[in-house]
């Protein structure tokens, strides 16, 4: 009853109906949608002759209720694109709509039918509906939305789709393929349903926060997809009309919060868990290499044992005059204060050449190795022609810097701002130092950026080594010597990255640099430093003071630096072997890098699924600790399934679970009839619209159930039925008695989806092609408005340069 609080009333109309419901004995069930669905006998109705399958029969008994008739089949010309557009998703060709409209055959529409099924575009038109409903996408969701590598699984699903999968095996691997036994890479991709949701990296987040918005996302997916029900609702309090408690909607999360997904993404394209899939001519290397990386590893540190007493020996013999030099001959200029004007620098390589500031002076400051200058902003210094180098050379450069947390802007720079930002840079964001090597922003350019930021305390080496590739993966970005993790925020570089711009100190061709930075010992090289080399330059200091002191008197400490150093390049086994280790780690690299990369679902090791109720559904008011569990007025997990991902999916195809075959049969059908037999989809409880004709709809579920979750047959059910071939001609009687088709007195009509659209205009204006299984713009391009910039085995990006993007 309505609590007196409300001051809400029964009307006597309604308490005499509940008085009589009473005294007739006052049956009570659930909600329908809710209750196990029973198949039952389809109906008999006076017109048989108009009986295909038992669909028809289920339709006609309730038009027969109404008074109404059914309409004819559709003409030929009709029914041959209305099947081919609702299976395929594309219009069939003029050569096939006459080969139909000719067949005299009493099968011939039966076996359109199987050809269409057997084309691999319905595998493609079936997973944009299945892609849509699960929320994929090609990037990350939140903040900078870049682009993340979980394409395979949307190949997955179109494979699943056209070899048949079933149901629940289709069900079973996207929501615990890899707790599978011995699960197939198949198997994992199929967990990309997992990861398909949004993700972030903003550095504003609270990982736990991040956490919780990811489980409920995977909550409000799965009981949308699988149970058509509003289960987001119990967030932050009992649902207000279904029997879902806060409680079952914080135990279903359960499932989904033991994943070893990390709360930040580091807004990368392979953010782990990943599955890598090396190409088929590299699976023997890629199995062999970590072995053989293994054994070179243990081979070199076997030598660096035995070669310690050599190394006492040599450095016993080295002082000050010692000192190591790096790559000389490749040193294309170097730039330190000027000892006599230290707010000049002065080009070690050209000593006769000498920079001076505009914009004002800098401040001179001291360093571990010599005078420094600090630059205030709008101080620059214009370094000429220096740093001219194309996009297919290999370069180096870097410096001794001190920064403080916010320096942002351009510390070292050849490029112009107002040609694309042509050029190179070394940029600071935040502190974190980042390279830029353009042709054109942002379509032709690499872009990347240290993950972590330059110390604010005292002096450190930052320095950038670029291979020549262009490829993002050939910079790298090293702090005092180490090479940091980055991101490859933009990897689109081709053209020249030449320009006459001079470079500069302290800012690009236009605008504000890093001021507030600090800068000592500028150096460029003409060629890609080794790792060992930009050790050696980031320990130049310690080598220094390793040397200057007495041979017996030098810490542990100080030998490390030199050990590295004689190790590097003065042991030529260690050499050797450091080499032989290191190809092999190329090896593997360059194999990881032209594999196919996609993000899958895992789960942690060693711990029991649990999450707690979050208070109000705020991330930081956690309640009672809850094990996962599905909700309570449903039914439990079937006997001996465990109580996570691989037990859920086990529960969702049950034979007695009541929705999950109703919900997709009822989905599926919506896609060639245009709605549902339930019209809201997605909502299958009180709120929802009551089945147009539930002992179909029941029918159905067991029929897709039973027939071992076929969905192709499921599909040729509907469309082969007199049903679905019924001209969509409307009259006066239907559009007063039937106006939105619910009874299905007439065919199909409805809009077609946008991409259904865009594959009719292709194919309209003949630039639709189909040679790879799929629809696709075929290579005829008028000159000046396409080209094609980058193309992969599952992704094409097309530049348009009117509109300045990659699509």
């Amino acid at each position: 009853m309505p609590p007196p609080e409300t001051h809400k009333t029964l009307q006597p109309r309604e308490k005499a109906l509940l008085e009589r419901w009473i005294k007739e004995g006052a049956q009570f069930q659930p909600h329908w949608a809710l209750i196990k669905p029973e198949r039952p006998t389809p109906p008999e109705v006076r017109q048989a002759d108009r009986v295909r399958n038992p669909i028809d029969r289920f339709v006609l008994a309730r038009l027969e209720e109404q008074g109404l008739t059914p309409n004819p089949e559709a003409d030929r010309h009709t029914l041959v694109r209305r099947v081919t557009l609702d299976l395929s998703g594309l219009p069939p060709t003029p050569e096939e709509v006459e080969a139909f409209v000719r067949d005299e055959s009493p099968k011939a529409y039966e076996a359109l039918v199987d050809r269409l099924l057997a084309r691999p575009s319905y595998g493609e038109h079936r997973a944009r509906y299945w892609l849509d409903s699960v929320r994929y996408a090609d990037t990350h969701g939140y903040h900078f939305d870049n682009y993340r590598s979980i394409w395979p699984y949307r190949d997955w699903v179109i494979h699943a789709f056209n070899a048949n999968q079933p149901f629940d095996q289709f069900t079973r691997e996207q929501i615990a393929g890899d707790m599978l036994p011995r699960p197939t890479q198949d198997q994992l991709i199929a967990t990309g349903y997992i990861r398909a949701g949004m993700s972030t990296n903003e550095g504003g987040t609270i990982p736990e926060e991040n956490l919780a918005i990811y489980a409920t996302d995977r909550v409000e997916t799965t009981s949308q997809v699988w149970l058509g029900l509003t289960m987001g609702c119990a967030r932050c309090h009992d649902h207000k009309f279904d029997p879902i408690s806060t409680k079952d909607f914080y135990s279903m999360a359960a499932f989904f919060r033991n994943t070893t997904q990390p709360a930040m993404d580091k807004n990368v394209m392979d953010s782990p868990p990943i599955l890598r899939m090396p190409r088929a001519e590299d699976r023997e290397r890629y199995a062999a290499l970590p072995s053989e990386i293994d054994a070179a590893r243990k081979a070199y540190d076997s030598h660096v044992k035995a070669a310690e007493s050599d190394f006492e020996t040599w450095q016993q013999t080295r002082g000050p005059a010692d000192i190591p030099t790096i790559g000389e001959e490749r040193l294309a200029f170097r730039l330190l204060s000027d000892p006599a004007e230290p707010t000049t620098l002065r080009n070690v390589v050209s000593p006769d050449r000498t920079f001076t500031f505009t914009g004002g002076k800098p401040r001179v400051e001291a360093s571990p190795l010599g005078p420094a200058v600090r630059l205030p902003t709008g101080v620059t210094a214009d370094l000429g022609d220096l740093g001219d180098v194309e996009s297919d050379e290999p370069f180096s450069y870097g410096a001794w810097v001190q920064v403080t947390d916010t320096v942002d802007g351009a510390l070292l720079a050849r490029m112009d701002v107002a040609n694309g930002y042509r050029g190179w840079d070394l940029w600071m964001k935040g502190s974190r130092a980042g390279a830029q090597i353009i042709s054109s922003w942002n379509q032709d350019a690499l872009r990347v950026l240290a993950q972590k930021a330059v110390p604010s305390e005292g002096w450190h080496h930052v320095f950038v080594t670029y291979d020549g590739s262009r490829k993002a993966s050939g910079v790298k970005i090293y702090y005092d010597g180490e090479v940091q993790g980055v991101y490859e925020e933009v990897d689109s570089l081709r053209g020249s990255i030449r320009t006459k711009t001079p470079l500069r100190l302290n800012r690009r061709s236009t605008g504000e640099g890093a001021g507030g930075a600090a800068v000592h010992d500028i150096r460029f090289y003409r060629t890609a430093l080794l790792a060992p080399e930009v050790q050696v330059l980031a320990r130049s200091g310690a080598l220094e003071a390793a040397l200057a002191a007495r041979p017996e008197a030098r810490t542990p400490e100080q030998l490390k630096p030199l050990r590295d150093y004689y190790l590097d390049f003065l042991d030529a086994d260690a050499m050797r072997l450091r080499d032989a280790r290191d190809a092999l780690v190329r090896e593997f690299e360059a194999v990881n890098a032209r594999s196919k990369v996609t993000l899958i679902a895992e789960e942690a090791k060693g711990q029991e699924p649990f999450a707690h109720i979050l208070i109000r559904g705020q991330y930081d008011q956690e309640g009672e600790k809850v094990k996962a569990a599905v909700p309570a007025a449903l039914p439990p997990l079937p006997k001996g399934a465990p109580a996570n991902r691989l037990g859920l999916a086990q529960w969702l195809t049950h034979p007695d679970h009541p929705l999950t075959a109703r919900v997709n049969v009822n989905r599926f059908w919506a896609q060639v009839f245009g709605a549902g037999l339930v019209p809201t989809a997605g909502e299958f409880g009180i709120t929802g619209a009551p089945p147009t004709h539930p002992k179909l709809l029941d029918w159905l579920a067991v029929e897709f159930r039973e027939s071992g979750w076929d969905v192709k047959a499921f599909f040729r059910l509907m469309v082969t039925s007199a049903t679905y071939r019924q001209s969509a001609a409307v009259t006066a009687e239907k559009l007063e008695k039937d106006p939105d088709d619910r009874l299905l007195s007439r065919g199909p009509r409805f809009r077609m989806h946008g991409e259904m659209i865009r594959d009719l205009a292709l194919a309209a204006s003949g630039l639709l092609s189909t040679t790879r299984g799929g629809p696709s713009v075929k290579p005829y391009q008028p000159p000046g408005i396409w080209e094609v910039v980058a193309m992969e085995e599952s992704n094409t990006k097309i530049y348009v340069p009117d509109r300045g993007q990659a699509n």
